[in-house]
């Protein structure tokens, strides 16, 4: 399977390169830097220069991709107003490459969805405000395909991409 990745040499990325090229996968990278594209080669990956907020060569690295894993987010996050308004622009247009090819669509979240300030566990509620909240909506308003989104704990990586999960289902 070729998969397109954003956000491929964050802080989870490299991760998830590695293991989908370990498994077989070819990996197009999104990278907005000289280094960015370097890490990404390193790791097996062939680059496509751009950023999060270059919604042409997102819809175009989406549309030439058998699935896309979407870690990356562009913005400030004092300004969280800003990164939903990013984000709503990227997920629409990986969204818009995608739409009716049944080819799936991985979204990660992480901290970002968690109470800020405060010790938390897996066990803790997602604070409806968080930059994480306010992604997980965004991208429920634009696109709502199949989604495959599972944690490696509950499904391992491998199957994110043989996972279907219809949208608001909580099983892979």
């Amino acid at each position: 399977m070729h998969v397109f990745v954003t956000g491929g040499t964050g802080q989870t990325g490299p991760a998830i390169v590695s293991e989908l090229i370990g498994s077989g996968h070819t990996v197009t990278g999104l990278a907005r830097s000289d280094d960015a594209a370097a890490r990404l080669q390193a790791l097996g990956a062939t680059p496509l220069r751009g950023s999060v907020d270059d919604l042409d060569t997102l819809h175009t690295g989406a549309a030439q991709a058998d699935g896309v894993v979407h870690m990356a987010i562009a913005g400030d996050f004092s300004d969280p107003e800003d990164i939903t308004r990013r984000e709503v622009a990227a997920i629409q247009a990986l969204g818009q490459a995608l739409v009716d090819t049944d080819k799936p669509l991985v979204t990660t979240s992480g901290t970002l969805v968690l109470p800020a300030g405060q010790l938390t566990t897996e066990h803790d509620t997602p604070d409806p405000n968080s930059i994480g909240s306010l992604r997980s909506r965004a991208l429920k308003r634009v696109w709502t395909s199949l989604i495959a989104v599972c944690a490696p704990s509950s499904c391992g990586w491998l199957r994110l991409f043989t996972a279907r999960v219809t949208m608001g289902s909580s099983r892979c």
